[in-house]
C-alpha cells in the first residue's frame, strides 16, 4: 500500500466518515470505540479525529482521546473502508496512531469491538489486546406479547416502599439537571465501566445527557419518595419511531436489594404496552447474570455483545 497518509479530519469530511462509522454498527444506538472520541461534548482532553488517505483518496478514519481522569490512558478507534481491508493498511495506521499517543505519554489503550465485527475481533487479538469486559445488547421484539401476569404489579412493588413512579415530562426542563444530578452521582460511580469515572457538574449533565434530542421524556421514569427525592432513574431514547432503547438505569444505594430495578423495567414494559410501543432494547453487563436471566424471562433475546479490550504499551 503506497502513499499512506493520516492527517486531521476536515469538517467537510465528518458526514462521510459518520456514514462509514454507522455502517459498522448493526444497531444505531450501539456504543463503539469512537463514542469517546467523536461524541465528546467537551474539549478538555487531548484528542484527535484523523483521516486515512491512500493516494489522495479518503479510505478510512482513526482517532484517539486521552482519558479525562487518567492522563496515561487513551481510547482508540480505527475504521478502514471494506474494499481496502486485508491489505495491511489497518496495521500501518494502528502503528502510526500508537506513535501519536506515545507522544501524549500514553501507557494503556482501550478500544471497543462488537461481536459482529469478526475481522475487528481478530485484529485486536493479533495486536495483543486483552478482553476486560463485555456488554450484552438485548431486545424485546414484541412488547405486546410480554407476559406480565407472572410478575408482581410494579406500582404495588414501589407503593409498598412509599415510592411512586413518574415520567420526566412531568418536570420543568429548567432545573431538571440539578434535580437529577444527585441520583446520577450516587449511581454512576459503581456501575460497570472500564475507564475512570469522572464526576459531572449539573451543566455537564445537562449538555451531555439531557440535551440529546433522542431522549424520550414521556417514556423515561423516575422513582420518587414522599419527600420528592428521586431515588431511581430509567432513561430511554427513541432509537426508531416505535422502538425505545434504555441507556441508563440506576437505583440509589440506600434503596437497593428491594427489587426496584426490576420494578422500573416492569413499569417500562407495561407502559410500552399501553402506549403501543412495539420494541424495547437494553444493555446488560455480561457479568450481571441475574439481570440477564430476568431479561430473558421477560422475552429479551441477545442481539450481540460489545467487547472492551485493553493493551499496555511498553516503554
Amino acid at each position: 500500500m503506497t502513499q499512506l497518509k493520516i492527517r486531521t479530519l476536515e469538517l467537510k469530511e465528518y458526514k462521510q466518515i459518520e456514514v462509514l462509522r454507522q455502517n459498522e454498527k448493526p444497531l444505531s444506538y450501539l456504543t463503539d470505540a469512537f463514542t469517546h472520541i467523536w461524541d465528546l461534548a467537551y474539549d478538555i482532553v487531548p484528542r484527535a479525529m484523523l483521516a486515512v488517505e491512500v493516494g489522495g483518496e479518503l479510505v478510512g478514519t482513526a482517532g484517539y482521546a486521552m482519558a479525562e481522569a487518567d492522563p496515561e490512558l487513551c481510547f482508540m478507534g480505527l475504521i478502514i473502508k471494506p474494499e481496502y481491508r486485508r491489505k495491511g493498511l489497518g496495521r500501518q495506521v494502528y502503528d502510526m496512531l500508537i506513535d501519536k499517543v506515545r507522544t501524549r505519554k500514553a501507557r494503556g489503550v482501550l478500544t471497543i469491538v462488537n461481536t459482529n465485527q469478526v475481522a475487528g475481533l481478530q485484529f485486536v487479538a493479533q495486536l495483543g489486546f486483552k478482553e476486560i469486559g463485555r456488554t450484552i445488547y438485548g431486545q424485546l421484539d414484541d412488547v405486546a406479547t410480554a407476559d406480565m401476569g407472572v410478575w408482581d404489579d410494579p406500582e404495588k412493588m414501589v407503593a409498598s416502599q412509599n415510592l411512586r413512579f413518574t415520567t420526566l415530562n412531568h418536570f420543568p426542563r429548567q432545573g431538571l439537571a440539578e434535580r437529577l444530578l444527585p441520583i446520577w452521582s450516587r449511581t454512576r460511580p459503581d456501575q460497570p465501566q472500564h475507564w475512570p469515572y469522572v464526576p459531572f457538574s449539573a451543566r455537564r449533565f445537562q449538555r451531555e445527557i439531557l440535551e440529546s434530542e433522542a431522549i424520550a421524556w414521556q417514556h423515561s421514569f423516575v422513582l420518587v419518595t414522599g419527600e420528592n427525592r428521586i431515588v431511581g432513574l430509567n432513561l430511554n431514547i427513541h432509537e426508531a419511531e416505535n422502538r425505545l432503547f434504555t441507556f441508563y438505569t440506576g437505583v440509589d444505594p440506600d434503596f437497593r436489594r428491594q427489587k426496584l430495578g426490576i420494578a422500573l423495567k416492569l413499569k417500562l414494559i407495561a407502559h410500552a404496552q399501553a402506549q403501543g410501543i412495539a420494541v424495547l432494547a437494553a444493555e446488560n453487563e455480561a457479568s450481571n447474570v441475574a439481570m440477564w436471566r430476568i431479561n430473558k424471562r421477560l422475552g429479551f433475546r441477545r442481539l450481540l455483545e460489545w467487547v472492551v479490550y485493553q493493551k499496555t504499551l511498553g516503554a
